[in-house]
């Protein structure tokens, strides 16, 4: 979600109007996770079966027109973003089939934030999207998201939001919490809380939290925590479980380096939880307990790029 460059413009020098459709930033990310065991549900330890995981993503941010005024502390953006991502499974030593060889996301959304009174802001939005193992893609893959959330600045360090937003992930439209964090805190030593998280392109829901050092200007080391849930149409486990919810919480080491308007990432960490659950795709069986496929916790590398247009 672009909420976060948008929000930047409420501390605009001057007023300023733009109207034409710009690309403002690139996002590139891959992470390794070696070969790990697989735990079925009916296992109580690891068996011999193994899977390696390797995930790219790509997002690219668009700046379609804003508007702000620092004298009468008004704004007004429409942006545009379009995310995707490939994730590869390398499965061996598997009687049969547990999960999708790939799988793939691809979308593309709109965001519209203006400011309101007494530093409150409307942020609305609405995305559609493909999230699938590819196999056989219909309209069961193309996933919509719509909602709004009301966004209060309390400092340029602190902003909240409260909202909803509606979701057909169930075939069937359902309306969701949302929640919206901003958190800057300190100096040298800095606390980071970003719910949701935009430095995480081709993810449905993706949070981060880093502790993070400031060596100096153009270099920083961070302790990131950045748990992140998926959803997938999936043909592996047939139609009545075609529905794929994959649960990841990573922790790890990032060391990030600033060259102008391009930031180098270079990670490390434990991947302490990949969790996997098919069910069907039915409001009535949304709260049905389905069986966790888990892979055993291992340790990835990743590394970033992000290019920021100015």
């Amino acid at each position: 979600m672009a909420w976060l460059t948008l929000i930047t413009l409420i501390f605009g020098k001057q007023a300023n109007l733009h109207a034409q459709f710009r690309l403002t930033g690139v996002n590139i990310r891959s992470t390794y996770t070696p070969e790990s065991d697989y735990i079925g549900p009916d296992d109580a330890e690891k068996s011999l079966s193994k899977t390696a995981e390797t995930r790219t993503s790509l997002g690219l941010a668009f700046s379609l027109s804003n508007k702000t005024d620092s004298v009468k502390n008004t704004f007004r953006s429409w942006s545009a973003s379009l995310n995707g991502s490939y994730t590869n499974f390398s499965h061996k030593h598997y009687d049969q089939p547990v999960l999708p060889d790939r799988l793939v996301t691809m979308d593309f959304g709109i965001q519209h934030l203006r400011s309101l009174k007494n530093r409150w802001s409307l942020l609305s939005m609405i995305s559609v999207g493909i999230y699938s193992d590819m196999d056989k893609v219909n309209g069961k893959d193309f996933f919509v998201n719509a909602g709004a959330a009301f966004i209060k600045t309390y400092n340029p360090q602190l902003s909240i939001g409260l909202g909803g937003f509606i979701n057909n992930s169930f075939e069937t439209p359902v309306l969701w919490p949302a929640i919206i964090v901003k958190w800057q805190t300190g100096r040298m030593f800095r606390l980071n809380v970003d719910l949701p998280s935009d430095q995480d392109p081709g993810t449905a829901i993706a949070y981060r939290i880093a502790y993070s050092y400031i060596m100096n200007k153009q270099s920083e080391v961070s302790l990131v925590f950045k748990p992140r849930m998926s959803l997938y149409d999936t043909e592996v486990h047939g139609d009545k479980n075609r529905m794929l919810t994959a649960l990841e919480l990573p922790l790890g080491i990032e060391n990030r380096w600033r060259i102008n308007n391009i930031d180098l990432v270079v990670g490390a960490g434990a991947i302490m939880l990949r969790n996997y659950r098919f069910g069907e795709k039915k409001l009535s069986k949304m709260f049905t307990k389905s069986p966790d496929h888990r892979i055993e916790s291992n340790y990835f590398i990743n590394l970033g790029v992000a290019w920021t247009l100015r």
